[in-house]
């Protein structure tokens, strides 16, 4: 106790190396624990975009499907016309079946079509769901119209920016060219119901088309219910990874064979199962890279205030020469006298950086109730119109303990070299 107080004596009686001290750590607390909330929300939206609007938690498809990454097939289709059977998706659910209380799957029909109107044509991904299914629903924003009825067909969703290439609206009628997997081609007419705006996915210019699951066959010439693959919902993406191994080891035991298990197929069919993450990895690693920068900055600050923090307790150190002098003809070691030092630095960490912490998780708690608005058109990209803030609040101590770390890393060369000061070579100077 009595080592705090003189810490904090000496902390007030050089008050503005202080406060220019402390104004730094306060700064970097409140970005660290600011940037903390809104990189985990960006990240996991960009995750959640994926998993409603393309990939499920868990993906499984034919294994001659040749498709490992959305972003290769962001602006038309997918490769070839590889499908599950009628027979293979009851032998796959039978084993999904087991799950039903983990667990929600759904059927998808997938291929590139050219979408033609009036004035323009454009290729896109038509994606054929169960329309009574509303997860795809939580991948963007509607903005004009409305989504699937599940009692009609020929009906389609699209995205705002093939709405503006194609020169369309809602109510609007598009001509549909598509080829079967048998190579005969199919021409139909739709009708455009409603414009969305993705979140986190308009970012990479992709533009899926949603539609009921029978107009997708038609599309692809599945007569007899084939399908592209089947997506499974769970409830919690953090069971991703133990579900999938769970799935790929019961499939082996059914005899269904996947990529992963060396096992004769009774159908003669394989199965390939995929994760969001491995699906969306080109979506995700960008956004990553992006929050990276933020936390390049940072660290830029972060090095720049070590070495004021190193250049302040230097000087302090030679302001401070007669009193360490004193200190060491007292029989105080070094050791001991750089622990004066050292509690001064961390006080000051302490108060400022808890102030900075405090005001960031405030602003966040904000944030997560108002939303955070957009501040530019081209940021609606990442962050949609109004970004509800997500929060782990073990961040908090991650930063204090981080804060913590570089005071103390920035501070002990110095400090230790101010308190090797003999006490004769003290007395020399005075």
């Amino acid at each position: 106790m009595k080592l705090f107080l003189f810490s904090l004596k000496n902390a007030i009686r050089s008050w503005w190396r202080t406060l220019i001290l402390g104004l730094f750590i306060f700064f970097i607390g409140l970005m660290v624990t600011f940037m903390g909330s809104f990189s985990l929300t960006i990240r996991n939206q960009m995750e959640d975009a994926i998993i409603n609007g393309l990939s499920g938690h868990i993906q499984i498809r034919s294994a001659s499907a040749e498709d490992d990454d959305f972003a290769e097939h962001m602006k038309s289709r997918w490769k070839g016309a590889s499908f599950l059977d009628a027979d293979l998706q009851k032998r796959i659910q039978a084993v999904l079946k087991t799950h039903s209380g983990s667990l929600a799957a759904g059927a998808c029909v997938r291929h590139g079509a050219l979408f033609i109107s009036d004035t323009d044509k454009a290729p896109c991904l038509i994606i054929g769901l169960d329309p009574r299914s509303t997860y795809y629903q939580n991948a963007f924003v509607l903005t004009q119209g409305r989504m699937l009825d599940a009692e009609q067909t020929h009906e389609i969703v699209i995205t705002e920016n093939l709405a503006e290439n194609l020169k369309v609206k809602t109510g609007s009628v598009l001509g549909v060219l598509s080829q079967t997997s048998d190579q005969y081609p199919v021409d139909l007419a739709v009708t455009v119901v409603g414009i969305v705006k993705y979140r986190m996915l308009s970012l990479f210019g992709f533009s899926g088309v949603y539609t009921d699951i029978d107009t997708a066959r038609e599309l692809i010439g599945f007569y007899n219910n084939e399908v592209s693959d089947i997506i499974i919902y769970l409830h919690d993406k953090n069971m991703t990874e133990g579900m999938y191994n769970t799935l790929l080891e019961e499939f082996g035991d059914a005899g269904i064979t996947t990529e992963s298990i060396d096992l004769q197929p009774v159908s003669g069919q394989k199965i390939k199962l995929s994760t969001y993450k491995s699906m969306g990895n080109f979506f995700i690693s960008t956004i990553g890279a992006m929050i990276a920068v933020f936390y390049l900055l940072i660290i830029l600050l972060l090095l720049i205030v070590s070495i004021l923090i190193f250049n302040l307790v230097y000087m302090m150190g030679i302001e401070r020469y007669k009193e360490i002098g004193t200190l060491r003809a007292l029989g105080f070691s070094k050791f001991t006298a750089m622990r004066i030092f050292m509690t001064e630095i961390f006080c000051v960490t302490g108060f400022f950086g808890g102030l900075g912490i405090l005001l960031g998780t405030a602003l966040n708690l904000y944030f997560s109730i108002q939303g955070m608005p957009s501040p530019a058109p081209a940021m609606d990209f990442i962050m949609g119109k109004r970004l509800v803030f997500q929060i782990d609040y073990s961040q908090i101590v991650l930063t204090m303990g981080l804060l913590f770390g570089f005071s103390f890393i920035a501070s002990c060369i110095p400090a230790y070299k101010a308190c090797s000061l003999r006490p004769v070579e003290t007395l020399k100077e005075t």
